[in-house]
């Protein structure tokens, strides 16, 4: 099983040293945009029935089934792109996402693009491509290290800890959206605002389950 391990962990790292990280990046982009694409559709469809009566359900609007099979079709490609890419550079460029949704919401949804949008995009932006510069673009360098190797708290304290601090952030950030609700949030004695609460509690809990998403795949196609 070693042997069998140490050489699938060489032969992807040939693979890499011969470039088929790229083509990992390029399906990433292409589930990021075609993800996006389908969302747009599927927002523009709901707005679409604002102005109807009686308004058509969801799942009776053509062009909102366009946008979720658009949705759908994309996700494949993020488990080709793990399967040939280092994780360390195709879950960051997920974020891209981002970057395409300031192009489609403007030109689709008439939706406002600020200044701020702008800054945040050309970070995010600048985040890619260092990504992709300077990131390992090698797969299975170490060819003895395992699941079990991860999974191993006296070998591995510090995913140990990062996995119980995304657990209480998973926790609090699902407690501030879904049992909250409208009432006020107390923080030391004082109402917080539950808006400024869930605005940061969204994204955090997104974020983990992204993340932890895309280590579940990556986990999954290595053993395979």
């Amino acid at each position: 099983l070693k042997l069998r391990g140490s050489t699938r962990a060489i032969g992807a790292g040939s693979a890499m040293a011969g470039g088929w990280y790229l083509v990992g990046v390029a399906c990433i982009l292409m589930q990021c945009t075609l993800s996006n694409v389908g969302l747009t559709l599927q927002k523009s469809s709901l707005n679409n029935e604002e102005g109807r009566f009686p308004r058509r359900r969801a799942y009776r609007q053509p062009q909102w089934l366009l946008g979720m099979a658009v949705y759908l079709v994309s996700h494949p490609l993020t488990v080709v792109a793990l399967t040939l890419a280092p994780q360390s550079i195709i879950a960051p460029l997920g974020c891209t996402e981002v970057i395409v949704n300031t192009i489609t919401s403007p030109l689709v949804l008439k939706e406002r693009f600020s200044r701020r949008d702008f800054i945040g995009t050309l970070l995010v932006a600048g985040g890619c491509v260092g990504v992709v510069l300077f990131g390992s673009h090698k797969e299975g360098a170490d060819p003895d290290f395992s699941i079990s190797l991860l999974l191993d708290p006296s070998l591995n304290p510090g995913f140990f800890v990062l996995c119980w601090v995304c657990l209480v952030l998973l926790v609090v950030g699902e407690y501030v959206l879904f049992v909250t609700r409208w009432g006020p949030l107390k923080f030391c004695g004082r109402e917080a605002s539950v808006l400024s609460a869930r605005g940061w509690s969204l994204p955090v809990v997104a974020g983990i389950y992204i993340s932890y998403n895309a280590l579940f795949i990556k986990t999954f196609m290595t053993g395979v």
